[in-house]
């Protein structure tokens, strides 16, 4: 972003691991720190999915009965 001339202004995020991010919400995500490193990390990403559909995070999120809300809250 500094080579296109924006500047950071109110954030302190130099080095954010969104790869990281991405796993603690539990979907997909891969740093990748070197050119040498993209073929392997996209064949990652793209490769079929091996975890069972229930498992996912919106089927989780769906089944939590914290985020269920009765007609009378909406």
């Amino acid at each position: 972003m500094k080579a296109g001339g924006i500047v950071n202004s109110g954030t302190d995020l130099d080095d954010l691991d969104f790869a990281a991010v991405a796993r603690s919400a539990g979907i997909f995500g891969v740093r990748v720190d070197r050119a040498g490193q993209l073929d392997d990390a996209l064949r990652e990403a793209l490769a079929p999915s091996t975890a069972p559909p229930s498992s996912t995070p919106a089927r989780r999120a769906r089944s939590c009965p914290c985020l269920r809300t009765s007609p009378t809250t909406r």
